[in-house]
């Protein structure tokens, strides 16, 4: 949890076990690795929502939230962002690209 500030993670190989972020006034990055497999929840109620990693499937998406899997799944990982912006990307991706003033949205395929 942080009140006031950023969050970025960046893991040096696969995530392998539970993952939870909240923050009040600041964002969140994730980079993913190559290898995980993640059941994702994210959020942003006052910011932008972004995830751009291989294997992403969104199930569903609710309001400012996004719910889906990357990879096989299997390891839950929650993201939280009140005020501010929440981007999984995959490892290696580019700062710029990151900061995208169009980020690829968590798309649902299918909702269900």
């Amino acid at each position: 949890d942080a009140d006031r500030g950023s969050v970025e993670l960046t893991p040096t190989g696969p995530i392998t076990h539970a993952l939870s972020v909240r923050t009040r006034h600041g964002g969140i990055m994730l980079r993913v690795p190559a290898g995980s497999g993640l059941d994702l929840e994210a959020g942003s109620v006052h910011g932008e929502l972004q995830v751009d990693v291989p294997g992403w499937t969104a199930e569903r998406q609710e309001d400012s939230r996004t719910f889906g899997r990357i990879g096989t799944g299997g390891v839950p990982v929650k993201l939280d962002a009140d005020r501010g912006d929440v981007r999984v990307l995959a490892a290696g991706l580019s700062t710029a690209a990151a900061a995208s003033p169009t980020p690829r949205h968590a798309d649902t395929a299918s909702e269900k």
